[in-house]
């Protein structure tokens, strides 16, 4: 759907008008995207470390000054040896879920894109003085206020109150927006339903007064549903968003595509009017579609494909008939044409009957050859005889949109080159660059499908931290990245993603915070240098798709790379191997604080945490592990 150009939208106050109770809106246009451009990420004051107390928990800070001394307290405090005796997820209750629907972004979102969020930021993504001590317990005040990694108190001495939130601000700017666009959705839904009462209700042949009636209620309804779409993208392109925001925002899109398409249907019967008056008008909808998703050969979809029959206002009759699939080359979906299918791919279960309503559903969806790592799309057709007011028979053929892309697999081991595919189409479509908003806001959706974890409510999303390690990491801070970046990316972060998805236990550690994740060498060597020996943490490796286990040995902070041969086969995963290594007494688990957006490092007892997950036949014990290297 193309944007409409600025100077042609149509106010809401204008054009939004309830035939009862008159402007429905409390802001119009230009304030809305005011705010919206006042609410684009601002680089955060992120400190590192804010406070540690060594009978609770490690805390880092998320530069809100606020006090979690008191919050988490281990059931059991005091040294090591002394842990909880069956720890708990910090990240919540893992229940993997199946994902939500994914829909592909929209055409016509702004290229005039922000300065990065973090364009401030060094090399290293996290701005802190490491040379500051911030686990000298001399750091933190008798009162327990938390002090930021300069050693400044986070409490405003003058006021006694404490400084902003920015991810709350943000947070509380983007739900704004979204429920100003929920409300502009509600209205042009009345409005549509509205305009199709007054279609259907007008006397044929049509007069010249009522056309244009219609013709401007159409093009009022264009302009506000363009509007929408754009603001939208702009959504999409100039803020982080969460990831139940950025469901909000692809339920939007999705509601918009059907008043789009709805609304072209009226606007084509409008035109009939001026002619004869009386060929019906048709067309069909993706209502639901589980795409872009990579899908097993010969395994029937995990979620329901749903299409409906519309049709125009006046002549709103629902034949019976057969609703058919047919694979269209990916390329096929900006044009809207049918290229030829080069994939060799085919569908199966793909003929449907609609029901009373006008839905096909098809449930049952397969495909039996795969698509050798190219990504396809399906389009649905009919075609059926309908008689209109006169007694004339018309025969109709209609076909849909294509769907989102699809990649079908031979072998699980395709699975990140396909989810590679699916990410770089769903985030560029048909653009060489686009911003890292957009970028982000795309990866943490894929990420939790790859995670398998509900995108409502996230057990482990990716956090501030995290984007920011990747973006400094991989993209160098750039407020735009080109698909070239995104390769380079990807040859990273896809076979670790396929890790942590498929290896055995590797997701529940994920999960659990067991394994950190994403910090850098210099992080973690500050963490670990004054702890006591056999403290280690697992983190993913910055030079490679593998974890690293950094630990405290008797001399230094020391850095093993895990390779594959440590974990290889059913019978050896990596808590096998952390088991094995004798010398690693204490495993550090990370969590997030929501309230304050704080990181927190727990200490946990390696046999309690992972004993769940040790492999029956114990493999004999190694003497250890003496190989050193210097993770980049």
């Amino acid at each position: 759907m193309d944007g409409t150009p600025e100077s042609s939208f149509v106010e809401p106050e204008a054009e939004f008008m309830d035939e009862n109770a008159g402007n429905i809106y409390s802001m119009t246009n230009d304030e809305l995207m005011e705010m919206i451009k006042n609410s684009m990420d601002q680089p955060l004051n992120l400190a590192d470390i804010n406070s540690y107390d060594d009978n609770k928990a490690f805390m880092f800070g998320g530069g809100n000054g606020y006090d979690n001394s008191q919050q988490y307290q281990l059931n059991t405090p005091g040294s090591v040896g002394s842990f909880q005796s069956t720890p708990q997820s910090n990240f919540g209750d893992f229940s993997p879920s199946t994902v939500g629907n994914n829909f592909g972004g929209m055409n016509s979102y702004s290229q005039s894109l922000p300065q990065s969020p973090y364009s401030d930021v060094p090399s290293s993504p996290f701005s802190s003085n490491l040379a500051h001590n911030p686990y000298n317990p001399s750091v933190n005040s008798p009162q327990g206020n938390q002090f930021n990694s300069r050693g400044n108190n986070n409490v405003n001495n003058a006021t006694g109150q404490q400084p902003i939130d920015g991810n709350q601000i943000r947070a509380s700017r983007n739900a704004q927006a979204i429920n100003e666009l929920n409300s502009m959705i509600e209205t042009v839904t009345k409005s549509l339903e509205k305009l199709r009462r007054d279609q259907k209700q007008v006397a044929l042949p049509i007069s010249h007064e009522n056309f244009s009636l219609l013709e401007e209620d159409q093009r009022k309804l264009k302009n506000s549903i363009d509007w929408i779409d754009k603001t939208l993208n702009n959504l999409m392109d100039n803020m982080h968003l969460e990831s139940n925001e950025m469901n909000q925002i692809l339920l939007l899109e999705q509601e918009l595509h059907f008043f789009s398409k709805q609304l072209g249907l009226y606007c084509l019967e409008l035109q009939n009017f001026q002619k004869d008056g009386t060929i019906p008008c048709y067309g069909l909808h993706i209502v639901v579609q589980p795409f872009p998703d990579s899908v097993k050969q010969h395994k029937a979809i995990d979620e329901h494909l749903a299409v409906r029959l519309l049709s125009g206002a006046k002549f709103d009759t629902r034949p019976a008939c057969t609703i058919r699939a047919e694979i269209v080359d990916s390329s096929a979906q900006k044009s809207g044409g049918s290229k030829k299918n080069s994939s060799g791919a085919s569908v199966e279960n793909g003929e449907k009957l609609i029901n009373e309503s006008g839905i096909a559903t098809f449930n049952d969806l397969k495909f039996p050859t795969g698509t050798r790592l190219k990504s396809i799309r399906l389009k649905f057709s009919a075609r059926f005889n309908v008689s209109d007011s006169r007694g004339s028979i018309h025969t109709v053929s209609i076909e849909s949109a294509p769907t989102n892309a699809i990649v079908v697999k031979t072998n699980e081991n395709q699975w990140h080159e396909a989810e590679g595919i699916l990410l770089k189409k769903t985030a560029f479509a048909n653009f060489g660059e686009i911003s890292w908003h957009r970028f982000s806001n795309w990866l943490q959706r894929r990420y939790l499908g790859a995670t398998k974890q509900n995108v409502q409510s996230p057990v482990r999303p990716l956090s501030t931290y995290d984007f920011q390690y990747i973006h400094a990491l991989k993209f160098d801070n750039k407020p735009i990245i080109s698909q070239k970046h995104f390769d380079n990316f990807w040859q990273w972060f896809g076979p670790l993603l396929h890790k942590i998805r498929y290896q055995r236990h590797v997701l529940a550690l994920w999960t659990r915070g067991y394994i950190c994740g994403f910090l850098t060498r210099e992080e973690v060597e500050s963490v670990l240098k004054n702890e006591q020996i056999g403290t280690f943490l697992i983190r993913v490796s910055e030079r490679c798709d593998q974890f690293a286990v950094s630990y405290q040995s008797a001399e230094m902070v020391k850095h093993y790379l895990v390779k594959n041969d440590d974990t290889h086969g059913a019978k050896r995963t990596l808590p096998d191997f952390l088991r094995d290594y004798k010398d690693f007494a204490c495993i550090l688990q990370l969590s997030i604080d929501k309230a304050t957006n704080k990181r927190i490092l727990r200490r946990c007892d390696k046999e309690s945490v992972l004993k769940e997950f040790y492999s029956k036949k114990a493999a004999n014990s190694s003497p250890g592990y003496v190989e050193v290297i210097s993770v980049q």
